[in-house]
């Protein structure tokens, strides 16, 4: 909020509310005491609600939270150009159908790259279905990979909407990164040069049965 960018001025960047996507933020800080705080409170609470940051600091009517660290640490390498250093799946137990799944991801910049990938998110089940997608560039094109730049690190976060439908049992979480020019998937392989394949499985959800409905 703008009471409180001047004493944040020595910081590289600075965004004031309402910010255009969370994700490319490090830390959100405000004083709920302020007149500000309450003009843009839904974009506060919204944010915070993605579960992408964690709080640090709540005293006095500050809040300070950072983005958060990957709770599972991997080295899933795409080409020679991107590397996934973790995830976390937000929420991390409980997921039903009707829910929705925000796993959030960071990325290392392998090299710099003038091409434009689109990552992709899947959810699916033991027989290939696919129950929830997100298919886009990253941070929804806001930091699309022909500007990342070698040694840079980018944190994204991934919206899968839960059919109310989903029968209870264990899916896969796999990440896809694709060429839109030549039209095909980028292979992956993990540290130790093991191969991958070209849609690699993240993690195992388990979808519970919805004992309210």
């Amino acid at each position: 909020q703008n009471e409180l960018l001047a004493v944040l001025s020595g910081r590289q960047s600075v965004y004031e509310v309402p910010i255009p996507d969370y994700r490319a933020i490090d830390y959100l800080v405000a004083d709920r005491t302020k007149g500000w705080y309450k003009v843009h409170q839904g974009f506060w609470e919204n944010d915070l609600a993605t579960g992408y940051f964690e709080v640090v600091t709540e005293e006095d009517g500050y809040i300070i939270a950072r983005r958060r660290p990957p709770a599972v640490s991997v080295d899933f390498r795409y080409g020679d150009r991107m590397v996934l250093d973790g995830f976390t799946i937000i929420p991390s137990e409980s997921q039903k159908g009707g829910q929705v799944l925000r796993p959030a991801i960071e990325w290392y910049a392998q090299s710099t790259m003038s091409e434009r990938y689109i990552t992709e998110m899947d959810l699916v089940d033991t027989r290939g279905h696919i129950w929830a997608r997100d298919a886009r560039e990253p941070l929804d094109g806001a930091r699309p990979t022909s500007q990342w730049v070698k040694g840079q690190r980018i944190g994204d976060q991934f919206k899968l909407t839960l059919p109310s439908t989903m029968p209870p049992g264990d899916y896969e979480l796999r990440l896809t990164v694709l060429d839109p020019d030549q039209e095909e998937m980028m292979p992956a392989i993990d540290g130790q040069g093991k191969a991958l394949g070209e849609q690699p499985v993240l993690a195992t959800v388990r979808i519970e049965k919805d004992h309210t409905s």
